[in-house]
This record gives structure tokens, sequence and C-alpha cells, in this order.
């Protein structure tokens, strides 16, 4: 889904690249603008947008994105030739331009902290590829249209379909940084939850249900929850299913998910309630890969997953598991769990209208304290160091009680099973030691009466 073109040395991407710009000089193109989602801070060196621009020729501009940034860069290609590499960070934070003046042959990027402004050769008007500039301004007509499209939009996600008693986080509190792709969130727990009891409305007992964080992409403000809040938390109308699993692919899946920590993953695996584990973050992550395809785990190394539990049982790798998700998950193997779409899937709705349902019919319209905590319902821990307690055995069996010795009686009256303990009153001790001595041999006399009298029935 995010890699092509993949070598150990970025090779292969240059030359790729190069060639689709050659094809776009050769049908006439007489400026080149590469759009592209490489990014720089957090990137691989020789996947980054600046690396790329010093191994290609004949791009003019490069509209960079991934890493959310905001920059504009003058880099040399591999003839000596200025490239522009742009981008305007995330979310509307801010927005830039590019623009390139045929007739001045001048291109420039601006953005509200950047510019830079290249010289390529101008262009004379009685050049067939001379282009006119022209000011451009919006059409009547157009924008009608637009207008009417976003209040029939607005008119259908715009509905309250409930409200919640708590704010659920997608972000850390800089409201930049992702916190679903990293640690457990409440809106984590909450989508999943969704997921599994839309499945159990549909009548399927489902055991567990995941979302990637990367599927999450809004918080979920306290107030009125509307259509619109909950597809912008759940926006790509992924198709939900469900299929068996056994719990060895269960274990290495959340094994897969627990491999970039403590670094954010856009795979990183929110979990449904009821399923508990712990992540040791100290240790190399066993999981071993081919590339970005899964290719098992390596058992010399300790797992960083232990202790799972589903609802407060080990996770048994020898059972079959009915497990809720999207289908880029468990039909198409995406994110490297290819362990998860080993089985046939039954389909059911969408993401988003699971976080609808769940809300108007399990929730009865109110998202509550359950999911007070910003941090979750300690579904997923993460430790340090090795376990305290040296039991591996993840659900142990409780040890018995030690017995208790059986009571001696006094060496002075073998008859007593039960010393009294001393009071400091010899009366009241010599008092009780002969009542119980009175009603043993009570007790003697009625067994010989009835057991006489058993005898005599029996002959």
């Amino acid at each position: 889904m995010y890699g092509f073109c993949e070598d150990d040395t970025g090779a292969a991407l240059a030359a790729a690249v190069q060639n689709a710009v050659d094809q776009a000089r050769a049908a006439g193109a007489d400026y080149v603008v590469l759009l592209a989602h490489l990014g720089q801070d957090g990137s691989p060196d020789i996947w980054r947008s600046d690396a790329l621009a010093k191994r290609c020729r004949g791009i003019d501009v490069i509209i960079d994105g991934h890493s959310h940034q905001e920059y504009v860069q003058v880099m040399q290609d591999t003839e000596g030739k200025n490239v522009i590499i742009t981008q305007t960070g995330t979310q509307f934070s801010s927005v830039g331009q590019v623009v390139i003046n045929p007739n001045s042959g001048t291109i420039s990027a601006s953005t509200p902290a950047f510019g830079a402004t290249l010289l390529r050769e101008a262009r004379k008007s009685g050049d067939p590829a001379y282009v006119q500039e022209a000011t451009f301004g919006r059409d009547a007509n157009v924008q009608d249209a637009i207008n009417k499209k976003v209040a029939d939009v607005e008119a259908q996600t715009g509905t309250v379909i409930g409200k919640s008693e708590v704010d659920l986080y997608a972000f850390e509190d800089d409201n930049y940084t992702w916190a679903v792709q990293a640690h457990e969130t409440n809106l984590g727990d909450f989508v999943c939850d969704a997921y599994l009891y839309y499945a159990t409305n549909a009548g399927v007992m489902a055991d567990i249900a995941f979302v990637n964080g990367g599927g999450v992409r809004a918080n979920l403000n306290r107030g009125n929850v509307t259509k619109g809040d909950l597809i912008n938390v759940n926006p790509f109308n992924n198709q939900l299913c469900y299929t068996s699993v056994s719990g060895q692919d269960l274990l290495d899946a959340l094994e897969l998910s627990a491999s970039s920590l403590p670094e954010s993953n856009g795979d990183f695996l929110q979990v449904s309630e009821g399923l508990e584990f712990v992540i040791r973050t100290d240790i190399d992550s066993p999981v071993l890969r081919s590339g970005s395809t899964f290719v098992g785990i390596d058992d010399a190394k300790e797992r960083r997953v232990r202790r799972a539990k589903l609802h407060g049982k080990a996770i048994d790798p020898q059972a079959a598991y009915t497990l809720v998700c999207h289908s880029y998950y468990l039909v198409e193997g995406g994110g490297s769990y290819s362990m998860l779409c080993k089985n046939p899937v039954t389909l059911l709705g969408l993401d988003n209208d699971a976080l609808m349902e769940y809300v108007q019919l399990n929730l009865r319209g109110v998202i509550g304290q359950q999911y007070a905590n910003a941090t979750g319902q300690g579904r997923i821990a993460t430790q340090v160091g090795p376990d305290p307690d040296p039991d591996t055995d993840p659900d142990p069996t409780p040890k018995p009680e030690p017995e208790q010795p059986e009571p001696q009686a006094p060496a002075n009256d073998a008859s007593d099973p039960k010393p009294f303990a001393p009071t400091g009153d010899d009366g009241a001790l010599k008092a009780g030691a002969a009542a119980v001595a009175a009603a043993a041999a009570v007790g003697a006399a009625a067994f010989a009466t009835a057991h006489a009298e058993t005898e005599d029935e029996r002959a």
C-alpha cells in the first residue's frame, strides 16, 4: 500500500521517477511538477524528497508531504540545476503557493514563513510553448453548485445522534502528535468496542476487534455528537468484516503491532474490551520482515508482548477466535498483517456506521464515564525490565493453602480434641474441661445405643 520500488539504496525509486519525468518531457511538457509524499524529518535518508531531487534531472518543483513540515528549499539536481522543494505543514496550518510564470521565466514558491524564486529561460510570445498569464476569478455558476453541495452535505452530517460526557483523543495534548498511533487511548477503546458490538448486533459472537491507529483521524469532543463528528473519526469508509483466526496468529499480530514502539506507527493496534496485555519496550522486537512482508517471529529472542488475556484467560495459541476489523487487514493483509487473512471473511457495514450504531443503540445516546480516562481502560500496558514474577505461566493455577497441622490433645487428657486457650482463670479452665468430658461421655453413650439398634435391624 505504501511501498514500491524498494531497495537498499533508493536507486529503484529514483529510476522510476526519472522515467516518468522523461516521458513527460518527451510528451512536450515545458515544466515538471512532482507531487510527492516523502517528507524529510522522520523519513529514511534514501526516501527523503531532498535526496530524490539530487538523484534526478528535469524536475522544476517538488510539492512534498508526509512529514507535516513547512519549508521552501532549493536543491541541485544531477545536472546542477536548481529544484524547488516545498511543503506547507498539515491540517491547513498554513497555505502555500507555487507560481510558474512562462513570460518571465520564473518559478517561485512561498509559504507564510518561507519563499524562494528560480529563474528559468524566459520564453518569447512567438514561441509556441509560450503561455499567456491570466487572472482567474470564481465562476458564479460553479460557485453556486459548490454552495448547494456543501449545504446538502452539512444537512446530513450535522444530524445529532448523541452526546459525549468526555473528550476522546486521537492526538496528544499538543493537538498535533498522534497518540492513537503510539499507545492506548480512550478513543481507540471506543472505536474497537463499537466494531465489536456492531458485529454482536448483527448476531455474530465476536471475541475481539482491532483498529489501526492510522485509521482513527480526529478527536471526539464532549458535547453533542453528530454524524459528521464520527465520520471524521473514521473518514475512510472502510469495510468492516469478521473472520476466524488462531490464538497464535492473534499473538503474532500483537507482536507486530508492538514492534515499532516507542516510535508511533499507523499500524499500531487499538483493541476492544476484554483483551489485556503488556508490552516490554526495552528489548528489541523479534518480528522478522522481508521488506514490508511479515515473515515470522525470531524464536531466539524474547517476545515483547506478554500476559495476553481475553476476559481474564490466557490467549490459547491453539484455539480459534472471531476477529472483527476492516478489510484492509483481514482481506488484503495490509500493514504486514498477513497472519490475519488466512481464512474467509464475512462482510459487515462501514466503520463509521458502526460508530453511529454503537452510540445510538448500545450506549443509548451517551458516551459516558467509562471512557473518561484519556489513556484508556488499561488494556495495553507497557513495561521496562523483566517480569517481576519469575513464573512465566500467563495464567497460573492458584496455589493451595498450606495444610494446618491437626491440634494435639493435652498429654494428661488424650480424649480432649481441642484444648482451651489459657484465660488466667483456673476455675473456668477446670469447669470447661469438665463440661467437654461430660459432653464426650454423652456422645459416646448415644453412639453405642445407635450402633446397637443398627445391629438389631441388620439381624
